[in-house]
């Protein structure tokens, strides 16, 4: 006798459904959703339906989450969808516990794969809380005390998760203009979220692991660092003109619908695939006493002191009025729609220094690139430059040591309708000299277009 296999395969054009990522509990209070994807392989040409209805399993309709049931409409093209099942906070906690979500009755499209589970792991919580004169106090996880206090309006908790001596989240409701202070070295808060306005957070000793969301304006945060290596932290401020002293920075999205009047920090370091990106209206000023591979979006900056080098970058700024950076800028890309004014590093690598250039190019400008007449007033490289442009329609004043002019026949330099000077060993020109002395030297190329 023969050896014989069964697979099983969805029929084409047919509808199906995939088991939820699994989601914990929320706090009492909060909200969680598990989330299903109901996708069709193939796009039809003409409208579906499916309809969708939970099913109890060891979690309850009602207990644990609530009965969810519709009809979800495959327009001509679509191809996947997905459904939303809140999840409700238990008053104990029990273990993992699954439903099903189950199709039914479909037109249009037959259905291959049916069923779902959606699973929800119980968390034990408790929480302390402060505020109104009462001050929260635990022991960390370093095993130091820390205190929890709020002056002014408002009230807050700490919520912790089965047993842990970190808190999971830190929530101040009704805050004006408040003062949050949470002494103790050594802790870590995963996130935060205020509710109203703060005067100042100050958090000197703490690490927050996660998100910090301030829904309103805040004047001063002071954190000892934000972020976890590896994964992506989420920084909201809701306005104002805020100084952020944030200590050591990780992996974090940046985002103040106001002002920052300071960011001061001891390095930021990008170690995953996404951008970290700040965004506010205007950046008046960044110090970094290390690393800095930040970007920018947006703004209006003002000056930039880095002693670290810059890596892996990402600045679509409104305009920079100084950037100064004691390390190597390397594969950076700066891209302002308005005036550039001094950089200084020890050297630049694999990056750009644009002004008013079209969004987009990652190569030497040529006629018709600059869209825009913005300067580059001065860029000083001290020790060494490569495979990087500077361009703008005005470029005052290049100077450049350490020049390699190899670059594997890829044109690279500097391309301005105007230039002032450009001191660049062996090249030495300024604008008194004719244009026609600017020949390449290797693939390093100065062009006026």
């Amino acid at each position: 006798m023969g050896t014989y296999s069964l697979a099983l395969t969805a029929s084409p054009n047919s509808f199906a459904v995939t088991d939820a990522p699994i989601v914990s509990e929320p706090f009492t209070g909060e909200v969680a959703n598990i989330t299903f994807t109901v996708t069709l392989d193939v796009a039809l040409q003409t409208t579906a339906t499916v309809h969708y209805t939970t099913v109890d399993g060891t979690a309850l309709a009602g207990t644990d989450y609530t009965a969810t049931s519709g009809v979800l409409t495959f327009q001509p093209g679509q191809t996947s969808q997905t459904i939303s099942v809140p999840v409700l906070a238990g008053p104990t906690a029990t273990g993992t516990k699954s439903f099903t979500l189950q199709l039914s009755n479909a037109s249009g499209a037959p259905i291959a794969l049916s069923s779902a589970v959606g699973n929800i792991i119980d968390v034990n919580y408790s929480s302390i809380d402060f505020g109104n004169g009462k001050t929260a106090t635990y022991n960390n996880q370093a095993g130091g005390k820390v205190r929890v206090a709020l002056k002014g309006a408002g009230t807050g908790h700490a919520v912790f998760a089965n047993g842990g001596l970190n808190p999971l989240q830190l929530v101040v409701d009704g805050a004006s203009n408040s003062v949050l202070t949470v002494s103790g070295a050594g802790s870590a808060i995963q996130d935060m979220v205020i509710n109203g306005t703060l005067k100042e957070l100050n958090a000197k000793g703490v690490t927050l692991t996660g998100d910090l969301t301030i829904t309103g304006a805040a004047s001063k945060i002071i954190l000892g660092g934000v972020g976890v290596a590896g994964s992506q932290s989420v920084f909201a401020v809701g306005g104002g003109a805020v100084t952020l002293l944030l200590g050591t920075v990780n992996d974090v999205t940046l985002t103040d619908s106001g002002d920052i009047k300071l960011l001061n920090v001891n390095s930021w370091t990008n170690g995953n695939t996404t951008s970290d990106i700040i965004s506010a209206r205007t950046i008046k000023k960044i110090v970094s006493k290390g690393e800095f591979d930040g970007g920018v979006a947006g703004a209006v900056v003002g000056s930039v002191s880095i002693k670290g080098s810059m890596a892996g970058a990402d600045w679509s700024a409104a305009s920079i009025k100084s950037l100064k950076v004691k390390g190597t800028i390397s594969d950076t890309k700066v891209d302002t729609s308005g005036d550039i004014g001094t950089v200084t590093a020890a050297a630049m690598t694999g990056s750009d220094l644009f002004a008013g250039v079209v969004f987009g190019i990652v190569t030497l400008p040529t006629t018709g690139d600059l869209v825009t007449a913005d300067t580059i007033k001065n860029v000083t490289i001290k020790a060494g430059f490569s495979n990087s442009n500077i361009a703008a329609s005005h470029v005052n004043k290049v100077s450049i040591k350490g020049l390699n002019t190899s670059n594997g026949g890829t044109p690279f330099g500097v391309a301005a309708q105007a230039l002032g000077s450009i001191n660049a060993p062996p090249l030495k020109w300024n604008a008194h000299l004719s244009p026609s002395l600017l020949t390449p030297i290797g693939d390093f190329e100065v062009n006026l277009i």
